[in-house]
């Protein structure tokens, strides 16, 4: 992550949109607080981790399928 102040963010603020949307992070840094700049997929993302993490069958079932090895794995053919 790159950390700027917000009138860096301001004098480029379009490159910076591009640069996120191209996978980098920014935290704008301003009196003491810390904004963070993701993209909005990435954001859509993470909220989707904190919503099935937050269901305990979910979580047990993602960390079951972590455990198994891969020649144990279910393949499914359409």
């Amino acid at each position: 992550m790159t950390v700027i102040n917000p009138t860096y963010a301001r004098n480029n603020l379009f490159t910076i949109l591009d640069e996120i949307e191209n996978g980098e992070k920014y935290i704008i840094e301003s009196k003491g607080k810390e904004t963070v700049m993701i993209s909005k997929d990435e954001y859509d993302s993470l909220v989707e981790t904190l919503y099935l993490l937050s269901d305990p069958e979910m979580s047990k079932d993602i960390e079951d399928a972590r455990r198994t090895p891969v020649s144990e794995m279910v393949t499914w053919h359409a």
